[in-house]
């Protein structure tokens, strides 16, 4: 789905940012082939623990940013096994398109090695992806859920 300029904010519109950016995939066939990112995917990113905390035993608030383009985020799910098992982050303040909004999740830490994952899903049902699409050779569009490591005593 590509939106009309009625859908993006008037700076990034008006300033043809839209049409710079590409997607490259690499084809079965060996050949790369671009297209022109023109929309936000959804995104969330977790702050807070970062990446290769060490943190003693007990409470915890995981906090985290989520974000779409058009769309709102509509939820986060937060997994501390890696995807394994999700759970449901709290919202703070009223999502609105083209915005980040910020989340928090209620972790009770015990001992252990933990990867933290965050996931975004957004008013249109798009889910942010576990893994990036490995035929991407371009670095934009990063909206897979990246790992937080982290290591409870």
């Amino acid at each position: 789905v590509i939106l009309g300029p009625e859908y993006y904010p008037d700076a990034y519109y008006s300033s043809g940012m839209y049409l710079l950016y590409r997607r490259v995939q690499q084809q079965p066939t060996g050949q790369r082939e671009g297209s022109r990112v023109g929309e936000i995917l959804v995104k969330s990113q977790i702050v807070y623990p970062a990446p290769g905390s060490r943190l003693v035993a007990g409470p915890y608030i995981v906090t985290g940013f989520a974000w779409s383009g058009g769309n709102t985020i509509q939820g986060i799910n937060i997994s501390t096994d890696d995807g394994k098992t999700w759970r449901t982050a709290e919202l703070e303040g009223t999502p609105q398109r083209f915005a980040w909004v910020k989340w928090h999740y209620n972790w009770d830490a015990r001992g252990g090695e933990y990867v933290l994952r965050s996931r975004a899903q957004d008013s249109a049902g798009n889910l942010q992806p576990l893994e990036r699409d490995s035929t991407r050779t371009d670095g934009y569009e990063l909206n897979s859920c990246p790992r937080v490591h982290c290591t409870v005593k």
